[in-house]
């Protein structure tokens, strides 16, 4: 619904006379609106009758001084008194004037702007990822865009390629795909570009990574340390390289132990309540069900933890996560350090960007096992008896479990 004093601007700007008693203000010959380069009304500020924003031109008008001498009180540049200055400073602030960066940093070749592409900004361990890139990003003096690929590759394509038609300075991107020559013609053109947390497909660039295969492989040695032979992988999909290093990783940790895995103790698949409950259904059914689970990101522990809710297993899960110290057991974890892989990231490509040379470099950071409880849990003695070959219903004569009999 259009209001009176609506209909009366309009009126205005197509030339409708005043009706008589119709209050001023309005835009009309006597609405005391100033002309452009006018002085406005009390000091206030100059209304410039929907030409858009305030100029340079607009603010040397106001305070009465050549339009280079605005420039360079704008630009911090020397060759002005202190007086006039301070006349500039005012009219600015009077007029609202904003410098256009834009304009400025084209004419350099630059937007001091980088992109930053996840999978899914809502994920804890993208969230602490991105706000390392943008403080990295305000201290080098660049705007920050985020985009989430939602692990598709064509939409990674896109956000990517739609950043780089806005003439960003630099991208980093977590990818979803796994060819990224489509790069090629924007990193020839002077787009650095650094992948965090997986390398680049099929060309060569910057990455910072994180010991998948070392972290996995110490996550689930911690359960066989703890008495676990039958330990389950829960994993993402297959084709995504964390989740195939993981994979490496929990195999590597059986091998060296000499324990076998079973087909049906490893799943593989994007994570959803109902692929990682039929996972679990199937771990657990038979006479020998797993006794203990290693889960290859945040997301798949915290969706186990409510599988299992209520039943004994002992739990190990890449990634930590909120609140993971507060349930009972707390969960243990192999902790990726996501913010330290911004600001390498981030380190990285500004590096790039001020002039660096040299071949793509590779960081890879380690990880850490953080014991909270849940890893520890030993299996039943039931189970650690039949792994053992033994009779687990061996008892003393007093009725206490006899230790050789449950191969403690």
């Amino acid at each position: 619904m259009i209001s009176d004093l609506d209909s009366r601007i309009r009126d205005r700007a197509h030339g409708i006379p005043r009706q008589p008693g119709e209050p001023t203000g309005l835009g009309g010959a006597d609405s005391g609106a100033p002309r452009p380069g006018g002085s406005g009304l009390a000091g206030g500020p100059i209304m410039r009758g929907g030409r858009g924003r305030p100029t340079m031109k607009d603010v040397a008008n106001r305070a009465g001084v050549a339009l280079k001498t605005v420039s360079r009180v704008v630009n911090d540049e020397p060759g002005v008194t202190p007086e006039t200055a301070t006349r500039v400073r005012n009219a600015i602030n009077e007029l609202g004037f904003r410098r256009n960066d834009s304009a400025r940093l084209l004419r350099k070749g630059q937007t001091a702007s980088i992109g930053l592409i996840m999978e899914d900004i809502g994920d804890p361990f993208y969230s602490a990822l991105s706000r390392a890139v943008e403080d990295a990003a305000h201290w080098n003096g660049s705007l920050l865009f985020t985009g989430s690929s939602d692990e598709d590759p064509q939409r990674e394509q896109e956000l990517v390629l739609a950043l780089c038609a806005r003439r960003v300075d630099g991208l980093i991107v977590i990818p979803a795909s796994g060819d990224h020559r489509y790069l090629l013609p924007e990193i020839a053109a002077g787009v650095a570009s650094v992948f965090v947390d997986r390398p680049a497909g099929l060309i060569d660039a910057d990455a910072v990574l994180a010991d998948n295969v070392g972290g996995t492989r110490a996550g689930v040695a911690h359960l066989i340390r703890h008495g676990h032979r039958r330990i389950g992988f829960i994993g993402d999909d297959p084709h995504i390289y964390t989740a195939a290093q993981r994979q490496q990783g929990y195999r590597e940790a059986m091998a060296e132990a000499g324990l076998p895995v079973e087909p049906a103790w490893v799943s593989m698949a994007k994570p959803t309540p109902d692929s990682v409950r039929d996972a679990l259904t199937a771990m657990l059914a038979g006479p020998a069900p797993v006794t203990a689970l290693f889960c290859g990101n945040n997301r798949v522990t915290i969706l186990a933890l409510r599988a299992t809710a209520g039943r004994r297993m002992a739990v190990v899960g890449f990634d930590d996560f909120e609140l993971a110290d507060l349930v009972s057991p707390g969960v243990t974890v192999v902790a990726q350090n996501p913010a330290e892989m911004g600001r390498r990231a981030a380190e990285l490509l500004f590096g790039r960007l001020a002039g660096t040379r040299g071949p793509a470099q590779y960081v890879e950071l380690g990880t850490k096992l953080i014991v909270r409880g849940s890893g520890e849990i030993p299996p039943d003695l039931q189970d650690q008896a039949q792994d053992n070959g033994e009779d687990h219903d061996a008892r003393d004569d007093d009725g206490r479990d006899d230790d050789r009999a449950v191969g403690r």
